[in-house]
């Protein structure tokens, strides 16, 4: 029995007056005694067991604590493997990016056209690389994406077309009297006055070819066409104006006054050099 309890109930029997206050002390006394006889003859048995356990438990938490480190350790270096390849395909997309920008600025003849090509490309790159928590989907994302950007550099998607139109149409004249035209369109400036407003035409040419742009300013509009000459005739293919009223395709003439005519919408326009 507990050395506590014996007591508890010998104050038990103090309180209900059964035993004077020097049986409780006697027996208080005797119980203290035995329980100090009983600890000093344990056997030594379950000190030494309980020593061999601690030593057991440390060695097996030093075990632990090892295979943690080395875990972590494996773990660091292939976190670090993993950084390695994303640095590379990170740094090559951002050179591609550079690229793509110079790209575009050539296609659309454009400084924005740079900026806005430079700046989706590396966004799309560093939300990539910062977000993609884990490595195999980064570094494959990446991958992807460098691929992406190389087909964009070599692929022409966009831009100004003119060029394979120059291919196509970049032809000497058939004669004289077609490059007379030309040089005459070229080196003038056409009017015509509608209820008090001037309309004016102006060719350019483009790349030195048998073809160029048409400006034709109509008030506050201005409208551009491409154009190619044959003999007389001036086909004129819309491109695009700096107001909400679009343009249409149609044909020009010089005539023999040296005016150039323009069926515009229905409606006759007689442009006289100025």
């Amino acid at each position: 029995m507990d050395i506590i309890e014996e007591i508890k109930k010998l104050k038990t029997l103090l309180d209900q007056g059964a035993i004077s206050h020097e049986e409780f002390e006697t027996l208080k006394q005797k119980v203290l005694s035995n329980k100090s006889q009983s600890i000093k003859t344990k056997p030594q048995v379950s000190s030494s067991s309980s020593t061999q356990s601690k030593l057991n438990a440390n060695k097996n938490s030093n075990s632990s604590n090892n295979a943690i480190q080395v875990d972590g350790e494996t773990n660091a270096n292939g976190f670090e493997a993993g950084n390695e390849k994303t640095a590379k395909l990170l740094k090559y997309c951002l050179w591609l990016s550079l690229i793509l920008g110079f790209v575009f600025a050539g296609r659309y003849e454009s400084v924005i056209a740079f900026l806005i090509a430079l700046a989706i490309s590396v966004s799309i790159t560093l939300v990539i690389s910062g977000l993609i928590p884990k490595l195999n989907q980064r570094n494959f994302l990446l991958g992807v994406l460098l691929i992406f950007y190389i087909l964009m550099v070599f692929i022409p998607i966009g831009g100004n077309t003119s060029n394979s139109s120059s291919e196509q149409t970049n032809e000497q004249p058939s004669n004289d009297a077609d490059k007379e035209v030309r040089d005459f369109i070229i080196s003038n400036r056409f009017v015509d006055y509608e209820n008090g407003v001037a309309f004016t035409l102006k060719f350019s040419d483009k790349n030195y070819g048998w073809f160029g742009i048409m400006e034709m300013d109509m008030g506050s509009c201005a409208f551009f066409y491409q154009y190619e000459t044959k003999g007389r005739s001036i086909n004129l293919t819309f491109d695009s104006s700096n107001c909400t009223t679009q343009g249409s395709s149609t044909t020009a003439r010089l005539n023999s006054d040296n005016s150039i005519s323009i069926n515009y919408r229905g409606q006759e326009f007689r442009f006289k050099p100025l």
